[in-house]
Parts: structure tokens; C-alpha cells; sequence
């Protein structure tokens, strides 16, 4: 589970209480200091893994698209990793892992979610919506009840698979899969800033399909 207190601004403000239940359930806490190092070792070995992103601004160092061979964090999912995703637009804010300062934003931050992760967040000035889990959400472990979301997607089909859709049929919760086993790839939940919903989703979220 990723957490950097340091870190001077944060879309989700639950992040500190996540990270409680999760290192409460044996998951490892990595900061700026060593995300990459576990991202680079999951890379190298394969080892079934899955990282939470509790903090939801991340260093730049991770969607670095100048890096030979691509960005840190997509060679991860490409290489059969899970990333849970609980914040607001995924990748768009990030941060200088030396000065702790906000990446200053552009254009460009709003459409890394695409180049990045092939997801195309075309809907995500429309703000809160009312999400229900689809048949594959439950499965996966988000609640059969409603709750507030942010940012859904008017996903393409085939582009993600939904886990929760809002009033208006768009994606408030999705998985995009890398090849790797069912139970993988970049999955985006909750995205509303204040909302601290039961940290036992994020829990079977991110353990569903792992060994």
C-alpha cells in the first residue's frame, strides 16, 4: 500500500486510514522512497503482487515517459501487476519525489490517463455520481448498496471492464487488464475526495484473483 504523508496535496482524504487497514492485514507500506524499488523487483520476478495507492498523487518518476522501455508503472502491469487506484483521475497529479512539490499541471497531466494506461478519461468534469456495483463489481467485492463516486468514464466498449456504473450508464468503477491473469491490471474505485467507505472493499478489491 502506497502512503507519503509528505506529500502537500491529495485528492482523497482517506488515505491515512487505508493505510491503517491494510498494513493491519500484513500489506507492506512503501513510500516515494521505495515504490519503485518493489514496482522494479515485481518487474524482474513475477511474483503475483498488488499495490494500493492510498496517497493518490504519485511521484513523477513512476509515469516518466521519457524512460527507455516506458513509463515504470505500466511495464508493472504489463509484467502482471495490480494496481488499485482510489482516488480521483487516475495519474494526473504528481509530484517531484526531491522538492515534494506538485508537477506543474497541463493539458498534457489530463491525457496521461490515456497514453499511460489506454484509458480515456472523457467524462471527468462531470463530477459526483451515484454508483451501483455491476454484477463483475460484486464478484470482484464492491458493496451491493449505493455510494457517492467522481470522475466516471463513458468507456469505450472493450476498453475497460465495468465494476460500477452511475445514473447515466458510465463507468463510476473499472478494471483494465495488461494480459495478465484475471484479477489484474489497473482497477480505479470510490474517486470521491471525502468519502471513506469500508477499507474491507479496497481489501477484497485488491486480493481478488491473487493466489
Amino acid at each position: 500500500v502506497y502512503f507519503d504523508m509528505r506529500v502537500p496535496y491529495r485528492n482523497f482524504d482517506g488515505d491515512r486510514a487505508l493505510r491503517d487497514a491494510l498494513a493491519a492485514e500484513s500489506f507492506e507500506v512503501v513510500s516515494r522512497r521505495n515504490v519503485a524499488d518493489f514496482l522494479k523487483a515485481r518487474i524482474a520476478d513475477r511474483t503475483p503482487s498488488v499495490i494500493v495507492f492510498a496517497t493518490d498523487v504519485i511521484p513523477h518518476g513512476l509515469v516518466d515517459e521519457t524512460e527507455v522501455g516506458g513509463t515504470l508503472i505500466r511495464r508493472y502491469l504489463d509484467a502482471g501487476g495490480k494496481v488499485v487506484w482510489v482516488g480521483q483521475v487516475p495519474l494526473m497529479l504528481t509530484f517531484d519525489p526531491e522538492t515534494l512539490q506538485l508537477t506543474k499541471q497541463s493539458l498534457s497531466d489530463l491525457q496521461r490517463s490515456r497514453r499511460v494506461l489506454g484509458v480515456d478519461d472523457n467524462n471527468i468534469f462531470e463530477g459526483d455520481c451515484i454508483a451501483r456495483a455491476t454484477d463483475l463489481g460484486r464478484r470482484w467485492g464492491l458493496p451491493a448498496g449505493w455510494w457517492s463516486g467522481d470522475s466516471p468514464i463513458a468507456a469505450e466498449k472493450g476498453a475497460v471492464e465495468v465494476l460500477a456504473t452511475d445514473e447515466h450508464g458510465h463507468a463510476a468503477a473499472w478494471v483494465r487488464g495488461y494480459g495478465g491473469p484475471e484479477g489484474t491490471g489497473f482497477v480505479r474505485i470510490w474517486g470521491r475526495r471525502r468519502a471513506m467507505p469500508d477499507p474491507r472493499v479496497a481489501l477484497a478489491v485488491a486480493e481478488y484473483g491473487l493466489p
